[in-house]
């Protein structure tokens, strides 16, 4: 989620190539700037450690655009990731 180049607000979903404490990667289909803020939104499944799924929320930088006519999704990003960080929990449904 974030701004585009044009100046228009996107939401897009897309999957991680990587992800580190300080950068993730992934490839978007809007045009975004470096420089651009974005906002990731992954979910974290439930495991034998976890009881609930998770919902991690972090905001960073784009450092890094590669343009590519050749991937099915039009940039490769990176992203430069804020120390600030928010993960909600998301209670399992009962049947």
């Amino acid at each position: 989620m974030g701004i585009d180049a044009v100046g228009n607000e996107f939401k897009e979903h897309t999957e991680l190539a990587s992800i580190s404490s300080q950068e993730a990667i992934f490839w978007l289909d809007s045009g975004v700037t470096i420089g651009s803020t974005l906002k990731l939104s992954l979910d974290i499944p439930k495991t034998l450690l976890l009881e609930n799924n998770l919902k991690l929320e972090i905001t960073g930088r784009v450092t890094f655009v590669k343009a590519d006519q050749e991937n099915e999704k039009k940039q490769f990003i990176s992203l430069r990731l804020d120390k600030k960080y928010k993960i909600h929990s998301i209670p399992s449904k009962k049947i």
